[in-house]
């Protein structure tokens, strides 16, 4: 029977074993003559046990009675997209190979309009279907669906082998290229505008913890007014996950309303109450006003990046980017103001475990905590209770261009 892992690329994933013939069964999805996005992540783990010269790992299989069936396969390394499995006709082939032990995501969408299939491999489009390909026509009656399984002339029953998450099949829906490229690489986003409360607006819904913040006046509709008299902080937790690349890209709004009593911006903790095995503040303020990026690549290596004194009641733009090619660069209103050059491989936050990390905004004791024991690097920050204002906090799992920083800037 399949089972929850709490590794999942946000929350929980199911773990299947392929040696066991484990997979879920779901209603039948109706996408019979018509178009659909379907999108989902997984990590595929190689086989044991009698199963281990397997080459096909089924991802989701749709049979309807009249045998037409719909298929999304790892085959040999490679994903396969049928709407005719059992015809052994495949219509998409990724060039791009799957790799064991990574988070991937795929998209396949079908346009009934133009008569088309694409393939997307995290958020890219990898292939495009040649020629007219007509829509799936399976019956609707007694049809059967299943993740974790496949049906198909070339291999009979396959099941997959790993953990998959976030499944999602959209009837009349093409999905366009820029919506799967921020699926696959928005971690969260949370605007703070008092008509979407607190929550998290990308595809994952993070839940969140807030205390002792309010609604004010944002950059952008509205943000959230942090108070270090109430020991406000606002809390979300996302999930460390393996990736073939640890680039990310924060970016946030912030309004200092008095810089000199410092404070953390962003807190990164194993804890919920701010401290654990990995703890400290990602963005954070010196007593003098001072921007500092710290970066932890292991327990005795913090990088710290400096940036200016920032300005009283004054809405600053900040982007921080790390990857493994250009190291850390800081960015205030879409200009670099310093950067480190990346000389060691390896980033503690999302690829030291699968443990849960917890993301705090405007503090590094949520709820008057006792005072963490928490990394730091080089440079003097002032950690604690933030006093001012953030609006438009995101995550990306990747290096945003200039051009979309400049958006950032300029809504």
């Amino acid at each position: 029977m399949p089972v929850y892992h709490y590794g999942g690329y946000a929350g929980t994933a199911i773990a299947l074993n392929s040696y066991d013939q484990q997979y879920v069964n779901i209603p039948y999805i109706n996408i019979s003559h018509q178009s659909f996005t379907l999108e989902v992540w997984f990590i595929l783990l190689p086989p044991t046990g009698i199963s281990i010269n397997q080459t096909d790992f089924g991802i989701f299989g749709q049979c309807s009675t009249d045998q037409k069936c719909f298929l999304v396969t790892v085959r040999k390394g490679h994903i396969h997209v049928s709407f005719d499995s059992l015809a052994n006709n495949v219509t998409l082939i990724s060039s791009s190979l799957v790799a064991y032990y990574y988070w991937v995501h795929i998209a396949v969408v079908y346009d009934a309009n133009a008569l088309q299939q694409r393939l997307y491999i995290n958020g890219r489009l990898e292939i495009i279907s040649t020629g007219i390909v007509s829509p799936y026509d399976g019956l609707v009656t007694g049809a059967s669906a299943w993740i974790g399984r496949t049906k198909s002339a070339a291999y009979s029953l396959s099941y997959f082998n790993g953990y998959i998450d976030h499944f999602l099949l959209t009837p009349n829906i093409v999905k366009s290229t820029c919506q799967i490229y921020n699926d696959a690489t928005l971690a969260f986003y949370f605007p703070f505008d008092s008509n979407q409360t607190t929550y998290d607006l990308s595809i994952y819904s993070y839940s969140v913890i807030t205390m002792d913040t309010s609604f004010v006046s944002g950059r952008v509709n509205q943000a959230l007014l942090f108070s270090p008299t109430n020991n406000s902080f606002f809390q979300s937790q996302c999930y460390s996950y393996n990736r073939q690349s640890a680039t990310y890209t924060f970016s946030l709004w912030i309004y200092p309303q008095n810089i000199l009593k410092g404070g953390s911006i962003i807190h990164v903790s194993f804890l919920q109450n701010g401290n654990g095995t990995l703890c400290y503040d990602l963005l954070s303020l010196t007593a003098n006003g001072e921007l500092v990026v710290q970066i932890v690549h292991n327990t005795s290596l913090t990088i710290a990046v400096q940036g200016p004194v920032l300005p009283n009641d004054t809405w600053t733009h900040v982007t921080v980017i790390y990857s493994y090619f250009s190291g850390v660069r800081l960015l205030l209103n879409g200009t670099v103001t310093n950067f480190y050059p990346n000389t060691v491989y390896g980033l503690y936050f999302y690829i030291y475990t699968y443990q849960q990390l917890y993301i705090t905004l405007g503090n590094n004791r949520p709820a008057g905590a006792p005072l963490p024991s928490c990394l730091v690097g080089s440079l003097p920050i002032d950690s604690g209770a933030f006093s001012g204002i953030i609006d438009e906090f995101r995550l990306f799992m990747r290096e945003l261009t200039g051009d979309e920083i400049c958006q950032l800037v300029n809504p």
